[in-house]
């Protein structure tokens, strides 16, 4: 299926017509792939039912003539050789006006790539004087214009995906929205455009690109997105990774428990015990503790939604708690303290009163017991107060209906998981 008609489907379902022109904003930010495709091309290259697919896309939206306008003028130009021989001639701190021209989009396409070729080639030439691009030159009113430009040139492979482009990019105060605008259009470039961004982050970190990250993420596949994060292996992008969990996919219980075992995400947990155990002394720090406290958030709402008797996946927390204080050394809050036990205790109670089916406990009861254990060791660190005997208190209690749950498996099952969690916290957990 063509990218108009993939992208038709997504945006104007055939059974809701009617609300196609509610849909004028969903539509925007595909006007640079769809006036390219409609106007770019001869006829031949664009089947006809995508044309007609495409003019009812953009019948309606105003933005369209600009986009149409941008690839009627690339229509005109025969190589980008002929730009790049007078980059030199344009003057980067202006961006040519319109004044009633009516080449005013050839002439700022020429503008655009030949003060791009410029400060790409000052970049590989000398490092010490790196030119800037558009700095506030090209504002926020000339973003789809800079986005139909930059989407034709790379399609057209006139300028490539490389390094440079992207830190341009960022550098640029406007960086941010064209590169979402070019992930938008060319879903094909996300991943490379990922790890161009990575790339960047790895030499200068700051919130404006983790912010590219986590808006990239969230234009296009967060789940791909945060896989990458996790691949590349470093702080930065493990926060990333984090906020893209808590932010946008909103499965921090499913997400913990896959990165818990073993030591193949040590990077990632390594942020977390920092930020959960450090002051908030420098900027990531401070990141990272708000995004932790957001995490701990969604779990203390899942475990609120289970004693509410709403459907929550109780073993998938209880476990993702295990994480969080295993290899995480959280302090367990005795708000979280309380809603842990109250979850086990009434888990407990439903599962003995369903007993007669014959279901088996064992799961339940090791998590369970490893969460009471952990909660303790978690209170016990911190100065023993009466609200700490209370909680040695209720362990014992809850132990014993943990017990009773299973009584022929639970003491060696009990004294195997004990041992663990001196050696080896999360391999206990099934």
């Amino acid at each position: 299926m063509s990218a108009a008609a993939s992208l038709h489907q997504l945006l104007v379902p055939n059974d809701n017509r009617s609300k196609a022109n509610d849909r004028k904003h969903d539509v925007l930010p595909y006007v640079p792939l769809f006036t390219r495709l409609l106007h770019a091309r001869e006829s031949s290259d664009v089947p006809t039912d995508s044309r007609r697919t495409l003019k009812d896309l953009l019948h309606d939206q105003p933005d369209a003539t600009l986009g149409k306008e941008y690839a009627v003028a690339f229509r005109q130009i025969t190589s980008i050789d002929t730009i790049i021989q007078k980059a030199g001639s344009f003057d980067p701190s202006v961006f040519p006006d319109s004044d009633g021209d009516d080449h005013v989009a050839l002439r700022r396409i020429e503008w655009t790539l030949g003060t791009l070729y410029v400060a790409l080639e000052s970049r590989r030439e000398d490092s010490a004087h790196r030119l800037p691009w558009i700095c506030g030159i090209a504002n926020h009113s000339h973003v789809l214009e800079l986005q139909c430009i930059l989407h034709h040139a790379l399609s057209s492979d006139w300028i490539p995906l490389s390094p440079p482009l992207v830190s341009l990019l960022l550098e640029s105060s406007i960086g941010r929205t064209l590169l979402v605008g070019l992930v938008q259009n060319d879903p094909s470039a996300a991943s490379s455009i990922v790890e161009l961004v990575l790339l960047a982050m790895r030499r200068q970190v700051d919130v404006d690109t983790h912010m590219t990250l986590v808006a990239i993420a969230d234009a296009t596949t967060p789940h791909a997105v945060r896989r990458q994060c996790l691949v590349a292996d470093f702080p930065y992008a493990a926060a990333v990774a984090l906020d893209i969990t808590c932010r946008l996919l909103h499965d921090t219980p499913v997400f913990l428990n896959g990165v818990m075992q073993g030591t193949k995400h040590a990077t990632l947990w390594s942020v977390v015990t920092e930020a959960l155990t450090q002051d908030p002394t420098t900027p990531f720090r401070r990141h990272t503790s708000a995004i932790l406290g957001r995490i701990r958030l969604e779990l203390q709402q899942a475990l609120e939604a289970f004693l509410t008797t709403k459907p929550v996946d109780v073993m998938a927390v209880l476990k993702a708690y295990c994480g969080l204080v295993g290899r995480g050394s959280l302090a367990v809050t005795d708000v979280e303290c309380s809603l842990l036990f109250r979850v086990i205790g009434q888990e407990c109670h439903r599962r003995r009163q369903d007993s007669g089916g014959g279901r088996s406990h064992g799961r339940f009861v090791q998590v369970a017991f490893t969460t009471i254990v952990l909660v303790c060791l978690s209170t016990l660190s911190q100065p023993v107060d009466a609200a700490a005997t209370q909680v040695t208190k209720d362990a014992r209690h809850l132990i014993g209906l943990l017990y009773t749950l299973d009584t022929s498996k639970s003491g060696s099952l009990f004294l195997i998981t004990a041992l663990l969690l001196y050696t080896k916290v999360c391999d206990c957990i099934p």
